[in-house]
């Protein structure tokens, strides 16, 4: 069974079998829906779902990194501050695929975190971590190319 949450204005879906969770945000209840119900009967088929798009969503990958680490038996600690780097970093990028994830988008982050108060150090480990999530990731799901390594 899907979990369907609302989010501010949106609705994120969310599809859990066999340990691994897959969610997408969207802008009616009704897409997540039909979204969620199209997800559990791929599962259900056997259809492999662990292909990253460019329509991905930044926040499905790194909830999926948090998966793959629960899968390694080292899982991202509670309240530990790569958790809670983690949750800046989907928090930021909220509703920004894999492909608007660009040099151009990382400056605009560091920007506001450096704003809110974050030094230049802080702002490095986040960017950092957000790269180590993109290449564990994609290696993880044989994934050639990492996004953010292109010009743009």
């Amino acid at each position: 069974m899907a979990s369907i949450v609302q989010i501010g204005t949106r609705w994120r879906a969310q599809v859990r079998r066999e340990g691994k969770s897959i969610s997408k945000t969207f802008r009616t209840k009704a897409q997540a829906s039909t979204w969620a119900r199209e997800i559990e009967v791929a599962v259900d088929e056997g259809r492999n779902l662990d292909k990253v798009s460019a329509k991905t969503l930044v926040p499905s990958i790194i909830a999926h990194y948090r998966v793959l680490r629960e899968e390694s038996k080292r899982p991202v600690r509670e309240k530990s501050t790569e958790d809670y780097t983690l949750k800046q970093l989907a928090e930021h990028f909220n509703g920004v695929t894999i492909a608007e994830l660009t040099p151009k988008t990382l400056v605009k982050f560091a920007q506001a975190r450096h704003r809110a108060g974050a030094g230049a150090a802080t702002v490095n480990m986040d960017i950092s971590k957000l790269g180590t999530v993109l290449r564990h990731t994609a290696s993880f799901l044989g994934v050639s190319e990492i996004p953010c390594s292109r010009r743009g």
